[in-house]
């Protein structure tokens, strides 16, 4: 079902821009404050161009994401500044829409092309062309919930390496990357590691915002012991310094084991039973454990895994689908069919009672599916592949040949009609008897044409009846040369045993006459 209408909106940080980025589409109309440089000619040829601030509204024709990028990407940064404990923030990301000006404007011309960047906190109206569909809305009612916004911050660190990052419901954002060599050849308790544990202390109070409410979870997660090092030095540089904030939330702190020291590794942090205790309710967490299931069946029961646009529609045309997962990239085709078949494949499995999960794709669980086509699930019974085509391939000839029959049918009525109705009776131009002599020369032409066909269709394909009394003649031909055998081995068996003294040169080759 689709409702018309627009809805303002008005973004307030990242996740509410990457909510926006999803909603706008191709041929939607899109309203927004932007800047236009405008030129007048005076009367002697000469110009003037100044900007001004005005509200457009465009078609959308393209859309463009640029992700965020935290402020203080150099690892250096971090050991230069820790002002500020816990309260860096990345910088806003940014979102393009580019399109033809259809409301009239006085400084633009109607067709006329330009390019908004929207920005936070500035309302952006949105009308769709063909209205609002099921999964639009539950976007806006969901970016709307109050205090959403990142429940995880995580450090992936490996040795010289770390990476601070958030975790919302449908985002990882990426605070701060550091990178610094380590000699290979150094003691354990060397002042080389000393200075990293440093660096990272730096760089997670400046970037991790640990002191925010909606913060449940503070990961460190590392593929050997780093992670046990570096928050004991967190720890004991909290209480040298007397970090009370840092200090009151060492119960949020978890050292998590993963396999590498890459961003990705998050997906096991989150498939972790730590983590997956304390964020069980948690979408993103929920995506990430429902994902890993979905690997291990594909491993150990294969048919109840599927993935694939075609194969998960043909799953869900029988109902089998218990868990839909399906990535929000498949929503953001330029094609409204390709979107259409998706929001109505997730109405069906819905109204069917099974779960869906739209992942998003600026998490790793995201990502990961992405690369599995963007769609899977996960059967509550097995279905074999093979045997579903094969039945799919049936009924769509089936349904082929039925049409054909059809129109044969209406073709050949069509044609027929000659045989019923004088086609020639009453024209002026023509006597009564002529008109009766051309009917009849139609009708002949007809019949003939019925026997070329007839003739082309025995030719081409053999009469099944025929062959269906060959194939029984056959049969009886063959029971009759069976018999016929049997008859004559026993007849030769009958015959007595020829004493080799009374014919001794007898010969294989010989026959003997009795």
């Amino acid at each position: 079902m689709y409702y018309q209408g627009y809805v303002s909106l008005r973004p307030e940080d990242d996740e509410d821009m990457w909510h926006l980025y999803n909603l706008i589409s191709k041929g939607d109309h899109v309203r927004a404050a932007g800047v236009r440089r405008v030129q007048n000619v005076s009367a002697t040829g000469s110009t003037e161009s100044h900007r001004v601030r005005l509200n457009l509204t465009l078609e959308v024709t393209r859309v463009e994401w640029t992700p965020a990028i935290s402020a203080g990407e150099s690892s250096t940064s971090a050991t230069n500044d820790a002002s500020n404990p816990g309260s860096s923030q990345p910088s806003t990301s940014g979102l393009q829409i580019s399109g033809r000006v259809v409301v009239e404007n006085p400084y633009v011309k109607m067709g006329a092309y330009h390019t908004l960047d929207l920005e936070a906190n500035r309302d952006v109206r949105i009308e769709k062309a063909e209205g609002w569909d099921s999964i639009s809305l539950s976007r806006v009612e969901e970016s709307c919930i109050p205090g959403r916004g990142a429940e995880v911050a995580a450090v992936v660190c490996g040795e010289g390496t770390a990476t601070f990052c958030l975790l919302s419901q449908y985002m990882t954002v990426i605070l701060h990357r550091l990178d610094v060599p380590i000699p290979r050849k150094l003691a354990a308790n060397s002042s080389a590691h000393e200075k990293v544990d440093r660096i990272y202390d730096c760089a997670f109070v400046r970037h991790i915002p640990y002191t925010a409410e909606n913060i449940r979870a503070i990961v460190i997660a590392s593929p050997g012991w780093v992670r046990d090092s570096v928050f004991d030095y967190i720890m004991q540089e909290a209480n040298r310094t007397a970090n009370k904030p840092l200090l009151s939330v060492r119960n949020k702190f978890i050292k998590v084991h993963v396999t590498t020291a890459h961003v990705h590794s998050l997906v096991e942090v989150l498939k972790s039973p730590e983590i997956a205790a304390q964020l069980k309710e948690t979408k993103f967490a929920r995506e990430g454990i429902m994902l890993d299931k979905f690997f291990k069946m594909l491993g150990s029961d294969e048919m109840r895994a599927w993935y694939g646009p075609d194969h998960v529609m043909l799953a869900a045309d029988r109902g089998a689908i218990g868990t839909l997962l399906i990535s929000d990239e498949l929503f953001r085709a330029s094609d409204p069919k390709v979107r259409k078949k998706y929001v109505q494949l997730v109405e069906d499995v819905r109204q069917k009672g099974a779960e869906v999960l739209i992942f998003s794709s600026m998490h790793e669980s995201g990502q990961q599916l992405n690369q599995l086509t963007g769609i899977a699930a996960i059967l509550t019974f097995p279905l074999d592949v093979e045997v579903v085509e094969a039945e799919e391939r049936e009924a769509k000839e089936e349904e082929e040949r039925r049409k054909a029959e059809e129109e044969g049918y209406n073709i050949y009525y069509k044609l027929h009609e000659i045989f019923e109705m004088n086609p020639y009776e009453g024209h002026p131009s023509l006597s009564e008897l002529e008109a009766e002599v051309l009917w009849e020369y139609a009708k002949l032409a007809q019949n003939v044409k019925d026997l070329i066909v007839e003739t082309r269709r025995l030719s081409e394909a053999p009469d099944e009846t025929l062959l269906k009394r060959l194939r029984a003649l056959e049969m009886k031909m063959g029971l009759v040369l069976t018999l016929f055998k049997a008859s004559v081995w026993a007849v030769i068996n009958e015959q007595p045993v020829v004493d080799e003294a009374i014919y001794p040169h007898q010969t294989a080759d010989d026959t003997i006459m009795q």
